[in-house]
């Protein structure tokens, strides 16, 4: 059983920034008079909504944080698409099509970081940022091939079972506490079910009492060399049991003196904090430049995560049933907003050989990526710096410098006033409640498995690639993210906005649903989703007038082939576009294309109207599409309806006719949501799947449904 993803991406491989046409340059173009070699004039184009439009307007905000949202008007009460809405769609077409610069690639320039899994990592090293801020003190614990952190009873049996109590050795809540600690050495043990041999797994230091002053231990300890652990019988442990800690008979009680790391309960089932201590052998080393970058990176990262959240003053993330925010991404120096690694900070470091590689806030932390995503992406795509290094997007659509420094370029097309000649007959109205929307997820490029290619020409990276091992310098992105058409939103019930739900006619799958609308039944109308009051009816058309200077042959070629596309072919307008919404189709109704040549000797002349010589300069459409097709063909080696990036293209335009949904563990909509229990799924090692978001350019790009 398979779906589609609601987002996919046209290949962006690196461009021949040299080449005549389609390379970097703006040459001696201006504005200022009609270039000879170059042509002008007017598009007649009218749109055709597939799908519902979305037009929001101005909306209002309930008590439970939900927005609704009406349909945007002119003063006529006519349905209101502005321009720029246009101009914006044409312009990612247009980019993709001519694999031009990004015209927005920011702010992608910091590393992302990954969820790693609860993996109880032997080798971190706990530390502690010295008081002067420019050094890490180690805290090795015995040095002795046991876990380097002692194991604090903090939560629920394990603080009852293994923690002596009494007024004084109950343990100091305040994290970074410096106490001192009786400690006892513990054995792990791990089997996979109950008739299966148990298995050593490693060793680690628990504390058995801890007080601010080590007479206070020895008040309540006495002779602290007596240890009163017996052998653990493991044939007498329960058989629902998997995993069994056993302290170590014979070995020594000790006393030491550390720190308490203290970050909350934040996991499920969570027993122990951990006690940082240290051996005389320990030293400290200097706090690197990119130690530092990394921890900001990471810190950042941790709360843009969970940002939705801090934002509302939640204390835990809203996929924890139970417990808190870990203390770094809640507080850190008692402030929200700082993310610097500050004097006295406990936290772990990794080291790979002789080299301290990173750091890490807790011992089961997200890491952070090789790379950023800027610094895999070719430079030939980036944002184009200055006017020298125009692509054909930036010279035709328009510039403005994203990085240091000053400087634009107007574009050399405009979209002029929209109508709609449907007038009110255009909008379908959905109650002063609105329509609850469904969720639409968050763009998500540390899932790695759908952004990253295997190289610079777009490849999905292998099935089962190791995670980690993504957003290396040797790979690429997957290119520019577009939503391809949901055929099921053909189906004559499928935007039906009455509430009752279910299963749809087929087509070619039985499982298709109406994804459209928030099927999550205990909020259907939260903070997560929208509501609207109403949109532009399928069918309906709008009208304007694209006019265009001084553009060559081949760049208006691109354009034309993008408004002369057959009548499937569809791009996306307006809200809601993974849902489906905003599906139309563009065409040309009347054209006019004539050369600077021809538009320079009307002017001369004074004539009301050019001569028949005048016209026979005139341009027409497939000259300039043949010329694009041309250019594409020599720039990038191949005919240009073989090219991955127009096979791609026309892939989402047209669609498949699978169901498009985000990705979820079950065929039907949950009534509770849960779409990240597929990606959890997809990480387990031990369910082999660690699918990749399938190439768009191929026949078939679903992806499988994961429970």
């Amino acid at each position: 059983m398979t779906f589609e993803n609601p987002y996919n991406f046209i290949p962006a491989p690196e461009r021949n920034t040299d080449h005549p046409e389609l390379g970097d340059g703006l040459g001696k173009r201006g504005h200022h008079a009609w270039q000879p070699g170059l042509v002008s004039g007017r598009l007649r184009v009218k749109i055709q909504c597939k799908t519902p439009l979305l037009i929001p307007d101005r909306g209002s905000t309930d008590a439970n944080g939900h927005k609704t949202f009406g349909l945007r008007l002119d003063e006529n009460g006519n349905p209101y698409l502005p321009p720029t809405s246009i101009k914006g769609a044409l312009r990612s077409a247009y980019e993709a099509v001519t694999n031009s610069r990004f015209g927005v690639f920011s702010p992608h320039d910091r590393a992302l970081a990954f969820r790693n899994p609860a993996r109880g990592d032997v080798n971190l090293i706990p530390a502690r940022v010295s008081e002067d801020g420019l050094s890490f003190e180690l805290y090795k614990g015995m040095n002795d091939g046991t876990q380097s952190a002692a194991w604090l009873p903090a939560y629920g049996d394990a603080r009852k079972t293994y923690l002596t109590r009494g007024s004084a050795l109950v343990v100091p809540a305040s994290h970074g506490t410096r106490c001192f600690a009786v400690i006892e050495k513990f054995e792990r043990h791990l089997r996979n079910n109950k008739d299966s041999p148990w298995r050593f797994a490693f060793s680690f230091w628990r504390v058995r009492a801890v007080a601010r002053c080590r007479s206070e231990l020895q008040d309540h300890l006495g002779n602290i060399e007596v240890v009163p652990s017996n052998p653990v019988n493991f044939d007498d442990i329960n058989p629902a049991i998997v995993k069994y800690s056993a302290a170590l008979p014979g070995v020594a009680l000790r006393v030491v003196e550390g720190w308490i790391c203290f970050n909350g309960p934040n996991m499920t089932n969570k027993h122990d904090e951990r006690f940082f201590f240290r051996d005389a052998s320990c030293k400290n080393i200097p706090i690197s430049k990119d130690l530092r970058k990394d921890w900001e990176s990471l810190i950042t990262d941790y709360r843009l995560a969970n940002k939705r959240e801090l934002d509302k003053g939640l204390t835990r993330p809203s996929a924890l049933a139970s417990g808190v925010f870990s203390r770094h991404i809640r507080q850190a120096g008692e402030r929200l907003e700082e993310n610097s690694l500050l004097p006295e900070t406990l936290c772990y470091l990794k080291k790979n050989g002789s080299a301290f590689t990173a750091v890490y806030p807790v011992i089961i932390s997200r890491e952070l990526f090789a790379k950023s995503p800027k610094e895999i992406l070719h430079h030939s795509l980036d944002h184009a710096s200055d006017k020298s290094n125009l692509s054909p997007a930036d010279r035709v659509f328009g510039w403005v410098a994203q990085k240091e420094g000053k400087g634009a370029w107007k574009g050399l097309v405009r979209i002029g006033p929209v109508s709609c000649p449907d007038g009110t007959g255009a909008i379908q109205g959905l109650g002063p409640e609105g329509v609850p929307l469904a969720i639409l997820a968050q763009p998500k490029p540390a899932q790695s498995r759908f952004y990253v290619a295997a190289n610079a020409s777009g490849e999905p990276l292998p099935r089962g690639c190791n995670k980690a091992q993504t957003y290396t310098g040797n790979q690429g992105l997957r290119g520019r993210k577009v939503y391809p058409h949901a055929k099921q939103g053909e189906l004559n019930n499928y935007w039906n906005p009455s509430p009752q739900a279910g299963q749809l006619p087929t087509l070619g799958d039985p499982h298709v649903y109406r994804e459209w609308r928030n099927n999550v039944a205990a909020t259907p109308r939260g903070d997560q989703n929208r509501s609207m009051t109403a949109w532009v009816k399928p069918g309906a058309c709008f009208e304007f007038d694209l006019d265009f200077d001084n553009l060559s042959k081949v760049e208006l070629g691109a354009l034309l082939w993008l408004l002369s596309l057959s009548e499937e072919h569809y791009l996306k307008v307006g809200g809601g576009k993974p849902l489906g919404f905003g599906a139309v189709h563009f065409s040309i109704e009347s054209e006019t294309i004539r050369s600077g040549e021809a538009i320079a000797n009307a002017y001369r002349s004074f004539d009301q109207a050019p001569s028949s010589s005048v016209d026979q300069q005139s341009v027409d459409q497939k000259t300039c599409v043949d010329c694009w097709e041309a250019a594409m063909a020599s720039a990038y080696g191949s005919s240009v309806e073989s090219l991955p990036i127009i096979k791609a293209f026309r892939h989402a335009a047209t669609g498949s006719g699978k169901p498009v949904h985000y990705p979820r563990p079950s065929p039907a909509p949950h009534p509770e949501g849960l779409q990240y229990k597929w990606f959890g799924a997809n990480e387990k090692p031990q369910l082999q799947h660690g699918y990749a978001l399938p190439a768009l350019w191929e026949a078939d790009w679903s992806l499988p449904i994961l429970s």
